[in-house]
């Protein structure tokens, strides 16, 4: 048997509002255990409506 680790996993973003959602869905869609999944986006002083989208 498998002893599952946690895994955080980074997705950095720059002006990227057109593809957040896609993104975001493509890890919901991981077949990893919730509880040991994290996810962190970073926005790297996005100009379009990247913040605003990921505070959703």
């Amino acid at each position: 048997m498998f002893n599952l680790r946690t895994v955080s996993i980074v997705i950095p973003m720059r002006n990227e509002a057109d593809i957040l959602e896609r993104c975001l869905h493509a890890m919901e869609e991981l077949d990893y255990p919730r509880d040991l999944l994290e996810i962190v986006i970073v926005n790297d002083g996005s100009t379009d409506n990247t913040a605003e989208l990921i505070e959703k």
